[in-house]
């Protein structure tokens, strides 16, 4: 399972429409099937009811949403982490330090 699809599940629960989902993500429709039905695979359950209004959470779906909203979560952590340690580590590569004696 990707972060893309576990995100595609997020998504999907928050609106309760695949299309509404795909359109925000800014994915085709068919593309957020295929990662609601890899992540449904991956899990070994059905995660969705769907119906003509749409798709609603199963009770299995349910139960994971807070696991893989903490997943997300974690995740855009590290993104912030690692954006701070880069810019940190870019503003010192480009700083240019005079040499003890005076030259660059």
């Amino acid at each position: 399972m990707t972060l893309t699809q576990l995100e595609t599940f997020l998504r999907v629960a928050e609106l309760g429409s695949l299309s509404e989902a795909a359109k925000i993500m800014g994915v085709s429709q068919p593309a957020a099937t295929r990662h609601i039905k890899s992540c449904e695979r991956a899990f070994d359950a059905i995660l969705f009811s769907r119906s003509p209004r749409g798709m609603g959470l199963t009770a299995t779906g349910k139960k994971l949403i807070p696991h893989a909203a903490q997943i997300m979560s974690e995740i855009d952590r590290m993104r912030s982490l690692a954006q701070r340690e880069a810019r940190r580590g870019q503003a010192v590569q480009m700083h240019v330090l005079p040499k003890p004696d005076g030259r660059k």
